[in-house]
């Protein structure tokens, strides 16, 4: 027993009182505060999942970078040969002519220069060999539906030019015809720059092409007479490179055209890695999430603090309370800054801040905000399970003994600068009332406002003697001496106070 509690039982109750609570204390359950601190097994098993998801990381990295340089590579005069080949092929077995003055809309370059005529497509901005493929050549859906059609057209402008398949033979047809495209040295248009594309079209000739989209016409709106041509030009380094005057679409057409931007340009590129790997990244970090919560669960099991005979709603809540320690915060902030290692390291060498796990270094600021709230939470839950249990063990000794205990008090000084006490404010404001002065000890809330209305008056007082003395005789040391009872002398004071006003 501590030898405090022992000498104030002692002088409660002698040797006997003594024995009777260290008998009680000894039969009484150990209660155990559902908190623990990071420790080297805990830490270390933070590091090594994370460390093995930035070593995966990387690995994965690698891989995508190889299979898109693979699939985006810029094949031989021969394989590319051998692509189109295949393609006649497919295109001769659906009775689809290739080319020609009837105008095929998959090889023919005369069904573009119809198009630019259909759709007034202003000169330096018409379909040519070098850029046709901004025209359906990345929206899959809408091809193969216009495939399976018979027909070729661009938004709403539709032809039929030729027979009708199934869906099975359209997309065929599509794949073979993009596998051979993709394999030119002019590559494939990027999706959103042929979405951009096609909405300045469809601004430009909403009758032929359909309407915009409702959000292109809406930045259309707000952003009427922005030079596109100075600012792209001005972020890729090249004078000329888009033409004054166009649109954002526009501008899409001939960054694709003059080979600045396509699909090989950006996947094969730190950029594209970065954005194909967005989704791995964000595996990973939610895999570090859950590996700390499988860690935090089984340890609450361990423990005996999580017990999986209670109900639902109970399991539930002790999980969410024993999860949010600061440990387990710890511990995720460890597992995900290992986790992004392998980026930051890479950044570091090659340079490459594209490819950082921005989505783990993401988690990690996130975490780092929020700790200081769970940290604040738990604590707060700590105090009050610490109370309940002081409470019971008091009130099971006096059903026991009789003899009621009330907490030793102190006071507690405070080593930081803290705020002026409510009798040292009254005492700079000029009051000596002590019956002010107990009431500011008793209800140091209700007290404040009034004392405020002392260090607001006081100043006045100072300078006009008329008020001087109203004031004074607030301040005087009997002041509210004959008023017993609490509550009427605030009433008291509190209208005698705004009675100064």
């Amino acid at each position: 027993m501590n030898p405090d509690i022992a000498k104030r039982l002692a002088s409660i109750g002698g040797s006997e009182l003594v024995n009777s609570w260290e008998e009680i204390r000894t039969t009484m359950q150990l209660r155990r505060l559902p908190s623990i601190e990071i420790d080297n097994l805990s830490l270390g098993y933070a590091l090594a999942i994370g460390g093995m998801a930035a070593a995966i990381d990387v690995v994965l990295d690698k891989i995508f970078r190889a299979k898109m340089h693979e699939k985006h590579r810029e094949r031989t005069p021969e394989e590319q040969e051998a692509l189109e080949k295949t393609l006649e092929d497919i295109m001769k077995e659906l009775g689809i002519p290739a080319g020609g003055d009837k105008g095929d809309p998959d090889m023919a370059m005369d069904w573009y220069k119809k198009l630019n005529e259909v759709l007034n497509l202003k000169s330096k901005f018409k379909l040519r060999p070098a850029n046709h493929r901004m025209v359906n050549h990345t929206d899959e859906k809408t091809v193969i539906e216009m495939l399976m059609n018979g027909e070729a057209g661009f938004g709403d402008y539709r032809e039929q030019l030729y027979p009708k398949m199934s869906y099975e033979a359209a997309k065929r047809l599509y794949d073979a015809h993009i596998a051979a495209d993709r394999g030119t040295k002019q590559s494939l248009p990027l999706s959103f720059m042929t979405w951009f594309w096609e909405q300045s079209v469809r601004a430009a000739n909403p009758e032929k092409a359909g309407e915009p989209n409702a959000i292109y016409a809406f930045l259309s709106k707000f952003m009427p007479n922005v030079d596109w041509s100075k600012w792209i030009n001005k972020l890729c380094g090249k004078d000329g490179l888009i033409p004054d005057g166009a649109t954002f679409g526009e501008a899409m057409l001939k960054l694709y055209e003059t080979g600045t931007l396509n699909q090989r340009v950006f996947w094969t590129g730190d950029l594209g890695a970065a954005v194909g790997g967005i989704k791995r990244r964000a595996v990973i970090a939610a895999t570090m999430e859950i590996g700390v919560e499988i860690f935090a669960f089984a340890e609450g099991v361990k423990l005996g603090f999580i017990s999986l005979d209670d109900n639902l709603d109970t399991l539930t809540r002790k999980t969410k309370e024993w999860r949010e320690q600061p440990k387990y915060m710890d511990m995720r902030i460890a597992a995900q800054c290992a986790a992004c290692s392998g980026g930051i390291a890479r950044a570091a060498i090659k340079g490459d801040v594209l490819n950082i796990n921005y989505v783990s270094l993401g988690m990690v600021m996130r975490h780092l905000w929020i700790y200081p709230r769970a940290q604040s939470r738990h604590y707060d839950r700590l105090v009050e399970l610490s109370d309940g249990y002081k409470s019971e063990a008091f009130r099971q000794f006096t059903e026991k003994t009789g003899i009621s205990i009330r907490p030793q008090l102190t006071l507690i000084e405070g080593g930081m600068k803290m705020a002026k006490s409510l009798d040292d404010r009254l005492h700079k404001a000029g009051c000596q009332s002590t019956r002010v002065r107990v009431l500011a000890s008793r209800y140091p809330a209700k007290l404040e406002p009034l004392v405020a209305l002392y260090e607001k008056h006081a100043p006045k007082a100072e300078k006009d003697d008329a008020f001087q003395e109203k004031y004074d005789a607030l301040c005087e040391g009997w002041y509210l001496s004959k008023i017993t009872d609490d509550g009427q002398a605030i009433d008291q004071l509190t209208k005698d106070l705004k009675a100064l006003s």
